[in-house]
């Protein structure tokens, strides 16, 4: 009898210390969780990044759970007219020519002339984007009856220089005496300060008769 009561107390004793044991071996592996990310199927380590498709970038906390995701963004080019599609690997298009794109929906290359107009030439410019128009600047005449040709941008004078003297014209370099006292002359040159004075008018002298 004695020994039957000994032999219930030891496997009673058992079973306690099995139980403990459990529940301490469950409190150590709950204190201590993986640190990992899930993202769909696919396990991550913590702290480390990933691409779980080509435009989306994600990282995972060291200390695991829910991973950061971000979704890269492309950047617009306003001078790119044609784009092919990136390989499986890259997120954005790539572009692979450049131009201008006017009004009229029509595109032009680098350095192709747009329009062309007497005094105006528009062109596109090299690396492309928006187009761009330069006026002809036209040399300074030096007389008084210029001539526009059709379809010229700037005027010429077919008759040389010369200068009014009254309501004739004087050839340039010429000298002209109007009486015995008063003679006038037309420079051959072109002082600025005499043009924006006289107009291009004969300078005229009197002199002691």
């Amino acid at each position: 009898m004695y020994v039957s009561f000994y032999i219930a107390c030891f496997l009673l004793s058992a079973i306690i210390a099995g139980s403990n044991s459990k529940h301490h071996i469950k409190l150590q592996s709950g204190d201590r969780p993986p640190r990992t990310c899930l993202y769909g199927n696919s396990t991550h380590p913590g702290g480390s990044k990933f691409r779980p498709g080509p435009c989306t970038i994600c990282h995972c906390p060291k200390r695991g759970g829910r991973p950061n995701c971000v979704i890269e963004d492309c950047k617009y080019d306003p001078d790119c007219v044609k784009y092919v599609k990136s390989p499986d690997s890259l997120c954005c298009d790539i572009c692979i020519e450049h131009g201008c794109w006017n009004s009229d929906g029509h595109v032009y290359k680098p350095g192709e002339i747009v329009s062309r107009m007497s005094c105006t030439t528009c062109r596109c410019p090299e690396g492309g984007g928006r187009i761009e128009c330069s006026r002809v600047t036209c040399p300074e005449v030096t007389c008084v009856d210029p001539v526009r040709e059709p379809g010229s941008c700037c005027s010429t004078c077919p008759n040389g220089s010369n200068c009014w003297l009254g309501m004739d014209i004087l050839e340039a370099g010429k000298v002209a005496k109007i009486n015995r006292c008063k003679t006038c002359r037309c420079p051959d040159t072109r002082p600025s300060r005499w043009i924006q004075r006289k107009g291009r008018h004969a300078i005229c002298s009197i002199s002691d008769c």
